[in-house]
């Protein structure tokens, strides 16, 4: 009953949240690799979910601006950085980047169609390549 009422009060959890959201945006502004935006990302949803839950406004516009700022001004970079764990999107964002900025919804969508068309073209051939590599 204490938790509820005193530690989970409302005002107590906003505080808690806008807190939290600060604390986002600065490590958004100092991300070195695309890979911490993961984590951010992960966190920010968990926050935006808690705000949902106790009905407090708490504004996290500022985390998503960074982020299109950083895909944006690194987006000729971030190809370059490619390990395993890194996706293989990049492409993708960018023209649906550059057609959403423009209004073209139908254009960016028509690419994308054709992208996840390749790349299961692509997926198909190399599961038949390594069956028969297998035999």
């Amino acid at each position: 009953m204490f938790l509820r009422l005193k530690v989970y009060a409302r005002a107590n959890v906003k505080a808690y949240l806008k807190k939290t959201a600060n604390g986002l945006i600065e490590k958004a502004k100092n991300i070195s690799r695309y890979s911490d935006w993961f984590s951010i990302a992960e966190e920010k949803a968990q926050l935006d979910v808690m705000a949902i839950q106790y009905d407090v406004d708490v504004d996290t516009q500022e985390i998503n601006r960074l982020f299109q700022q950083y895909a944006l001004e690194q987006f000729g970079k971030l190809s370059q950085n490619i390990d395993k764990a890194s996706p293989a999107a990049t492409l993708t964002v960018a023209l649906y980047l550059y057609a959403n900025e423009r209004g073209e919804t139908e254009i960016a969508f028509a690419i994308a169609a054709i992208l996840m068309i390749l790349t299961l073209i692509i997926n198909l051939a190399a599961g038949l390549v390594g069956r028969r590599l297998k035999k």
